[in-house]
């Protein structure tokens, strides 16, 4: 690659932007610097700007260059300087730090999507019309509309390309979609004045429904029986899904783990999520498989907790403590 391909490689707008201390807005928004802008009107993509009051748009080298009164050439030269780009390749760090920025916004958009999906599939049990004389409720009319949608992105998130699942992440990215349907979300999500009331006129039939647990419980001997979906997450590849999960490991381009200590808390995720956990090898290698995608580096050299060298990851933070064995 030349030069100005290795730079847009290596560094997309929202990078400079926040390099050269231009303020970051919810929703990657900024103030436009190329003309008097009192409210953020600018929009930093994953490989463009544009500002939707002046017009401004272009590349990272173009943002660079308008910023500073450069030629395209000096511009690529500036930013290749200031993101450690030597010898016209990208630094490990800044390829880590892009492929991670596209796996948080993926990140952002299953879980979105997965609270939405949630909300539909609630409308579509509880909202349906019970005869036909019934009037059609809003709820019900949007769950159908909506859940078949909703569960084909979720799909390309979980399984499919990156060039696909970029495209689904752009899309709701566009014209904000993404924090409209997040703010929506906990909306819905807000507690029911009315909660209480209706629990009480339905706890004879919770008890009921409780009594009902109890007695198959012991006829099975106290052992709980395994549901379809639990079997099929248990019987699933989910490497992927785990590299996604919150509150267990984040993403993050300075932060290395060893594959040991890695392994660990994906088996403890696996546990805690009713998973069959795959072999340390298969998750090995569907890591390094999957490792510009996520923003990884594989490396013989990682110091574990004893001090020694050992494989890992770079790119990968624990949040908790491997289980020890």
């Amino acid at each position: 690659m030349n030069l100005f391909e290795t730079v847009k490689a290596a560094v997309h707008p929202r990078m400079a932007a926040e390099r050269y201390e231009l303020p970051i807005q919810q929703g990657s928004m900024t103030c436009c610097p190329f003309h008097a802008d009192r409210t953020p009107s600018m929009k930093l993509n994953e490989d463009y700007f544009y500002c939707f009051g002046c017009g401004a748009h272009g590349d990272v080298i173009d943002l660079a260059a308008r910023l500073f009164g450069l030629s395209g050439y000096d511009a690529s030269k500036k930013l290749a300087a200031d993101f450690g780009i030597a010898g016209q390749k990208p630094s490990i760090l800044a390829r880590l730090q892009r492929g991670a920025s596209q796996a948080e916004a993926e990140r952002r958009c299953f879980r979105v999507l997965g609270d939405y999906l949630r909300i539909l599939q609630d409308w579509k049990t509880n909202c349906a019309p019970q005869s036909p004389e019934d009037a059609i409720d809003p709820r019900y009319a949007e769950a159908c509309h909506m859940l078949e949608r909703i569960e084909n992105m979720l799909d390309i998130l979980t399984c499919g390309t990156p060039k696909e699942r970029a495209e689904v992440v752009a899309d709701l990215q566009k014209d904000d979609r993404l924090m409209r349907m997040e703010a929506r979300n906990r909306q819905l999500r807000e507690d029911d004045p009315f909660l209480a009331d209706k629990l009480c006129g339905e706890i004879e039939g919770i008890f009921l429904w409780c009594l009902e647990g109890l007695r198959r419980l012991q006829a099975n001997n106290f052992r709980f029986t395994e549901s379809s979906q639990t079997k099929a997450n248990r019987e699933a590849d989910n490497v992927l899904l785990f590299l996604r999960s919150e509150g267990y490991i984040r993403l993050k381009a300075d932060s290395a783990i060893p594959s040991a200590a890695l392994y660990g808390i994906y088996t403890m995720w696996c546990s805690d999520n009713a998973y069959k956990p795959r072999s340390a090898r298969t998750v090995s290698m569907t890591l390094k498989k999957h490792a510009d995608e996520f923003g990884l580096e594989h490396d013989n050299h990682i110091q574990n907790a004893l001090g020694k060298r050992v494989n890992g990851f770079w790119g990968i933070e624990a949040l908790v403590a491997p289980p020890v064995v």
